[in-house]
């Protein structure tokens, strides 16, 4: 990794590629640049690399997963860095899920109303639902884990839904297949770093395009403001940072790439990790879960660490449930989730030994967590992954239209990225 002064002296001339953000996107699109013998230039204003993919091994002797956790699904592209390093998983099947009349029958006959009766333009996933008749009440094994990853069905595209077949999936009473990675999700970084040069504590605050290239605007502690220069360049900003304007684009980047940059929706989301002396879940629990609870979802953070002297409990919470846990004085937070906690599993006197609470809301250079799409905004991700002018990319998972708001999603944009590139740098 390259210290501010070393970028400096280096980067005079140009490269081929700059790479704007040092998240899964914007590492998998430098490994795949460089796989063609293409000079390229990674800039991370953290002092880390991973982005919204952030493991501490400081609180204890679990690896603590502060970001993105699980890998979604036995299909996830994901996997082909797991099997490549013969990784660890752990499957996180087997919960309990408390909530009243959580034994509601999911209706048969819900995916097919969804089928033959599509949404409406600008129709958000709840107006959706009440009008086809799927009451929310009867459908808690579906409809209600839709928001425990989104935001609340009335901000979320009912288009969106039914196209990504996410809305058909969630009428399926089947569980989804999670797994958290043993030792740590950040190693899956590894094969993408072999190579890469990284300059890191680096903010980027303009980007200047033409057709003859790219131009950064950048600074750090060390060396104070100075330009990088490129033929192509790959921003991999997550959404938030985009629509906050904290990198000023000249000329300004076009009308329908402003718009759907603006249309698309950032969720919020807290963590709280409770690590504890004795046992809560145990080792045959992955999770416990009460929609109607705040927060709603706890699961179990040491599943796979069979030797480990603590337990890991982590609590998750999205949308109006987690801005509502954030709005509380610090303390309180802790002591509503504990409180939950000890309801949902029936130990009333559990203490933690340590206890973290993590968001990305305030995070300056992330602003929220990950993607959601609001009923108008369908084609938003599409278009954010057209090259703009010929020489400027967007990456990540916002820009991801088959899996936003996944890892897989963001490996998957800035691969796409880098090869979209290459043909027009002339590969």
């Amino acid at each position: 990794m390259l210290k501010p002064d070393e970028a400096q002296a280096l980067c005079r001339g140009p490269v081929d590629v700059l790479v704007v953000g040092a998240g899964v996107a914007g590492l998998a699109a430098a490994h795949e640049l460089l796989k063609q013998g293409r000079s390229v230039r990674v800039v991370e204003a953290r002092e880390r690399v991973g982005g919204r993919l952030y493991t501490r091994r400081d609180c204890g002797d679990i690896p603590i997963e502060m970001g993105a956790e699980l890998i979604h699904g036995t299909d996830a592209v994901t996997w082909t860095l797991v099997h490549q390093q013969r990784l660890a998983t752990a499957h996180m099947s087997g919960g309990q899920d408390l909530t009243r009349h959580a034994d509601t029958v999911v209706d048969a006959v819900c995916p097919d109303r969804v089928a033959q009766c599509p949404p409406q333009p600008g129709e958000n996933a709840a107006a959706y639902l009440s009008r086809i008749g799927v009451s929310r009440a009867d459908i808690r094994h579906g409809v209600y884990a839709l928001e425990l990853d989104l935001e609340p069905l009335s901000r979320c595209s009912a288009l969106d839904l039914v196209a990504s077949e996410v809305l058909s999936d969630a009428l399926d009473p089947c569980e989804e297949e999670d797994y958290r990675v043993i030792g740590g999700y950040d190693q899956i970084l590894q094969p993408l770093l072999e190579g890469v040069p990284l300059v890191l504590e680096t903010v980027v605050h303009g980007i200047a395009y033409a057709e003859h290239g790219v131009r950064l605007s950048v600074s750090s502690a060390d060396t104070g403001l100075y330009t990088l220069d490129a033929k192509q360049c790959i921003v991999t900003l997550p959404l938030g940072v985009l629509q906050g304007d904290s990198v000023d684009f000249t000329p300004a980047l076009p009308a329908d790439y402003r718009q759907a940059i603006e249309g698309l929706g950032v969720c919020d989301v807290a963590k709280i990790i409770y690590i504890f002396d004795e046992p809560v879940l145990g080792k045959e629990t992955a999770y416990l879960l009460d929609y109607d609870a705040t927060p709603p979802y706890f699961w179990n953070g040491s599943l796979g660490y069979e030797q480990a002297r603590q337990e890991v409990v982590v609590a998750w919470v999205v949308g109006d449930k987690a801005r509502q846990l954030l709005a509380m004085p610090e303390d309180e937070r802790f002591e509503v989730g504990l409180e939950t906690l000890r309801r949902m599993s029936g130990k009333a006197h559990l203490e933690p030994v340590q206890r973290i609470l993590h968001h990305w809301s305030d995070d300056p250079y992330a602003r929220g967590a990950y993607s959601f799409i609001p009923p108008g905004a369908e084609e938003a991700a599409h278009r954010l992954s057209v090259p703009v002018e010929g020489v400027l990319h967007f990456a990540g998972e916002a820009t991801s239209s088959d899996h936003p708001a996944s890892i897989h999603g963001a490996l998957e944009s800035g691969r796409r990225a880098a090869h979209a590139a290459l043909v027009l740098l002339g590969v």
